[in-house]
C-alpha cells in the first residue's frame, strides 16, 4: 500500500511538525507528524498509520488502479444509487427580482396544474419502483415555492403517500427566499416530509438589500430575519450568502446581526457561501456586473476564505468539504419543470436543447448530448489533476454562460490551489 495519489498536505500554521492530509475522493482528513507524511510520500507507510490512513482513504494499492477510479467514480455512484431526487419546480413567479438571477425574464406566470402534479407523482413513483430504489428526495425551487403552498403540499402528499404504499422513504426540502415563510406553513409541510428549508440572506441589510429586494424594490432583509426566528425551532434552515466582489468584506457584519438576533449556530443550518455567478440574462436584465465568470478568479478563493474564517470564528456551522457529483452527471436525479418537462439540471430548463423528456412519457429520454455528460474524462488536465473528485469539469451553466458550450470544462483547479488548504484548516479547526 502506498499514499493516494488523490491527497493533500497542508502544513500546520505555526507548527512545523504537523502536516494535515485531505483525501479529496473520500472527504478525509488525518493530522500527523510531517516526518510520518515524509515517510509515507517516500512509499515507507509506517504501521501505526496505515489503519488510520486506510479509513481516511488516503492509501492505495497502486496508482493506474487509482486514476481509474476516480475516473468510473460517477459510474460507481450510479451502479450504487439507492435514492430517486427530483428538483421540482412548481411555477416561476417570484416576488423578488435579485440582480444576479439565472432565471432573468422567464420569471413569469407559469404554472404547475394538476394534471400535471398527477403525472409528477405517478412518474416518481413509477422510477421508484422500476428501479428497486429505497427512497425519493425532492426539492422544490421556483421562482418562489412558498407562492405555490397548496401545489407544493399537493404533490408532496402524493409522493408520500406513494412511497408509504411502496414502502419507501420520502423527505423533501424548499429553496425559498424566505420572504413568506411562517410556522403556518411549515406546521402544514411537516407532517408531509418536510426535511429543511434553504433560505438566502446577502450580506448586511445594506449589502443584501440592494441584490435582493422585493419586485416593488420594498427591502426584504428585515423581513426574512423576522421570519428565520419565527420558524428556526420547527425546522431546520440553512443559509445561502452569494458574495459579490466589492461586497464580500462586508458580509462578517452579516454574521454578527444574526447572534445579536438570536440566529447563532444552535438555531441555524450550515451557512453556504458562495460568489453571485456573472451571467448573461442578468446582465441584460438588471445591469448586475459584481459577480464571478469563473471561479478561477483569484478575488473568489481569497473571499471564500475570509468568509470561512469569520464564520467558524463565530461557531456557524460550515459544509464539509469533498465529492459532491453534478446532478447532471447522477442518473437518479431529474429536474422537472412546472409544464412537465424533464432536465438533468434545474438551472437549466427553458433551455430546449437541454430537455430529456416529459412526465407524460413512459420513460425518460436520453441525456442530451448539450449536457456533454462525462466530459472531464475526455480532457487531459481533468484526468491528471489531484482535484477531479471535487470537481468533474465544474458547473455547465457556468460554462455555457462564459464559453457558450457545456463542453468546456469549469476549470476549477486555480480556486483549490488557492483556496483548499485555508479551507480544510477551518474545518479541522486548526
Amino acid at each position: 500500500m502506498h499514499l493516494s495519489r488523490y491527497h493533500l498536505a497542508v502544513p500546520v500554521p505555526g507548527d512545523g511538525e504537523g502536516v494535515l492530509l485531505f483525501s479529496p475522493l473520500t472527504g478525509g482528513l488525518c493530522l500527523l507528524p510531517a516526518r510520518w507524511y515524509q515517510k509515507a510520500r517516500s512509499g515507507r507507510v509506517p504501521e501505526e498509520l496505515r489503519h488510520g490512513l486506510r479509513q481516511a482513504g488516503l492509501l492505495a494499492a497502486e496508482p493506474e488502479g487509482e486514476q481509474k477510479a476516480a475516473l468510473g467514480y460517477l459510474d460507481e455512484i450510479n451502479r450504487c444509487a439507492s435514492r430517486l431526487r427530483l428538483f421540482v419546480v412548481p411555477g416561476m413567479a417570484c416576488n423578488f427580482a435579485c440582480a444576479y438571477c439565472y432565471e432573468g425574464g422567464r420569471k413569469d406566470g407559469r404554472r404547475m396544474d394538476a394534471a400535471t402534479v398527477e403525472r409528477v407523482a405517478a412518474f416518481a413513483l413509477r422510477r421508484l419502483a422500476e428501479q428497486g430504489l429505497a427512497g425519493l428526495d425532492a426539492h422544490f425551487y421556483g421562482g418562489e415555492p412558498l407562492l405555490y403552498l397548496d401545489l407544493v403540499a399537493e404533490l408532496a402528499g402524493r409522493l408520500q403517500s406513494g412511497c408509504q404504499r411502496l414502502g419507501r422513504e420520502f423527505s423533501f426540502t424548499l429553496v425559498s427566499n424566505g420572504s413568506l415563510l411562517d410556522r403556518a406553513a411549515v406546521e402544514r409541510l411537516l407532517p408531509l416530509g418536510l426535511a429543511g428549508i434553504k433560505v438566502t440572506l446577502d450580506g448586511p441589510p445594506e449589502v443584501h438589500d440592494r441584490s435582493r429586494p422585493f419586485k416593488d424594490g420594498r427591502p426584504s432583509f428585515a423581513v426574512i430575519v423576522e421570519r428565520l426566528k419565527e420558524c428556526c425551532d420547527l425546522v431546520t434552515i440553512g443559509l445561502g450568502a452569494n458574495f459579490g466582489r466589492t461586497t464580500y468584506h462586508r458580509f462578517p457584519k452579516l454574521l454578527d446581526i444574526l447572534l445579536a438576533e438570536g440566529l447563532g449556530p444552535d438555531r441555524l443550518g450550515q451557512i453556504h457561501f458562495a460568489a453571485a455567478m456573472q451571467v448573461g440574462s442578468a446582465r441584460q436584465s438588471c445591469g448586475f456586473t459584481d459577480g464571478c465568470a469563473s471561479s478561477e478568479e483569484p478575488w473568489v478563493a481569497d473571499a471564500t476564505v475570509m468568509l470561512h474564517k469569520a464564520a467558524a470564528k463565530r461557531g456557524f456551522r460550515l459544509p464539509k468539504i469533498g465529492p459532491s457529483p453534478c446532478a447532471v452527471e447522477v442518473e437518479e436525479a431529474f429536474a422537472v419543470h412546472c409544464n412537465g418537462d424533464l432536465y438533468k439540471c434545474v438551472a437549466l430548463i427553458d433551455r430546449l436543447e437541454f430537455r430529456i423528456g416529459n412526465v407524460a412519457e413512459a420513460a425518460p429520454g436520453r441525456v442530451a448530448p448539450a449536457y456533454h455528460c462525462g466530459h472531464f474524462k475526455r480532457h487531459p488536465r481533468c484526468r491528471d489533476c489531484v482535484y477531479l473528485p471535487l470537481c468533474f469539469g465544474g458547473c455547465r451553466l457556468q460554462s455555457l454562460e462564459r464559453a457558450g458550450s457545456a463542453a468546456v470544462v469549469d476549470c476549477r483547479r486555480g480556486f483549490y490551489e488557492r483556496a483548499l488548504g485555508p479551507l480544510l484548516l477551518v474545518q479541522a479547526g486548526l
